[in-house]
C-alpha cells in the first residue's frame, strides 16, 4: 500500500499486530524517519520503558546494533551530535499504563508546545491502553471513543 507521502494534518494511521511483532520498533523508525526528514515528532509511550524505546533510535540515528549501544556509548554520543543540525527534534515520554486519557496527553502536548516545541507528528505507542474517558461499559466502545478522541 502507498500513502502518497504520509498521513495528512488530522489524519489518524494505526498499526496492528498480536504481540511480538514490532509495532513498538515499526513506531519508533517511523518518529526517527521523521526527525531525518527535518520533521519534530513527540512519541508518546505507554507500554515500553522511554530507555528501551531511547536506545532503538540511538541505535537508528548511530547505526550502530541495539545489542552494541552499551558498549559505544562516545561513538554513538559523537554521531548523534554530527546530526543534529540536519534533523528536526525528537522527545520521547513514558507514561503508566491506563494513567493518561487523551485529553492528559493533549495538555502534555499544548505544554511541550508553550516551551517551543511544536510536533509536525505525534505518536502514541499502544493507545489500546490509554485510560479511557468514556464510562462505556463495553471495552469496543471505549476503544473506539479513544480512537476518535486521538483523531480530533
Amino acid at each position: 500500500m502507498r500513502l502518497n507521502g504520509g498521513l495528512g494534518g488530522g489524519e489518524l494511521g494505526v498499526i496492528i499486530a498480536p504481540t511480538g511483532f514490532g509495532k513498538s520498533y515499526s513506531l519508533i523508525n517511523m518518529a526517527c524517519g521523521a526527525v531525518r526528514n527535518q520533521k519534530n515528532a513527540l512519541f508518546y509511550s505507554l507500554e515500553l520503558s522511554s530507555y528501551n524505546l531511547g536506545v532503538r533510535a540511538d541505535a537508528h540515528f548511530s547505526g550502530i546494533e541495539v545489542d552494541e549501544i552499551h558498549n559505544n556509548k562516545e561513538l554513538v554520543k559523537k554521531r548523534l551530535e554530527e546530526q543534529r543540525d540536519s534533523m528536526g527534534r525528537f522527545i520521547l515520554r513514558k507514561f503508566p499504563v491506563k494513567s493518561k486519557t487523551v485529553a492528559q496527553l493533549k495538555s502534555y502536548t499544548e505544554k511541550m508546545m508553550a516551551i517551543n516545541f511544536i510536533p509536525d507528528v505525534i505518536f502514541v505507542d499502544y493507545a489500546d491502553i490509554v485510560k479511557p474517558s468514556s464510562t462505556e461499559p463495553e471495552k469496543r466502545m471505549q476503544l473506539g471513543a479513544i480512537y476518535e478522541d486521538l483523531r480530533a
